[in-house]
């Protein structure tokens, strides 16, 4: 029952992909996202920004009916915004939950951004989820990986994981 599958432009081939799945029941769209390390340049703020927008634009123009799910390493954190002068403040709200918030980051902003404009929410934030992301110098861990769909859908979710294992099982593979 694929109905389509979306190709992006070259410059974001192997960090986005999308396809349509209609059936009688369900109309949907899971999209896999990437997005690259925090910004070391110019042109890589560029392109991060540039892959942004191209998320958002795609998002925007499915059929009202098709329900967007993402699922993607953001390379961002969300939950606790900076102030200066004094504490941070946790975030949540309908697009992000209050479970283990992290200092929000430049991909963290964008996210947070685009899960409000789109009025969908990333649903392993509403519960506790393992951290998706271990620093190779044992800084800490963190999570970066989100499941995103619309606010319905997340406040529906009984069970929320991203499969870390897996991920550790892949990355000790290239890493031997």
């Amino acid at each position: 029952h694929f109905k389509k599958v979306y190709y992006p432009p070259p410059k974001f081939r192997g960090r986005f992909g999308a396809v349509r799945v209609k059936t009688p029941i369900v109309d949907m769209c899971p999209i896999d996202v990437y997005m690259p390390p925090d910004r070391f340049s110019q042109a890589g703020n560029q392109y991060a920004s540039d892959l942004w927008q191209y998320v958002e634009e795609f998002i925007e123009v499915l059929p009202q009916r098709c329900i967007p799910i993402l699922c993607g390493d953001f390379n961002g954190r969300v939950g606790k915004l900076q102030r200066i002068g004094g504490p941070a403040l946790l975030t949540p709200n309908p697009n992000i939950g209050p479970a283990n918030p992290a200092d929000e980051s430049w991909h963290g902003e964008r996210l947070r951004c685009l899960l409000q404009r789109q009025h969908l929410a990333a649903a392993n934030t509403f519960t506790d989820c393992e951290p998706t992301f271990y620093n190779n110098q044992n800084f800490g861990t963190t999570r970066i990986d989100y499941v995103i769909s619309t606010i319905p859908i997340v406040r529906n979710a009984t069970n929320v994981t991203v499969w870390t294992k897996t991920g550790d099982a892949l990355q000790l593979a290239n890493t031997h």
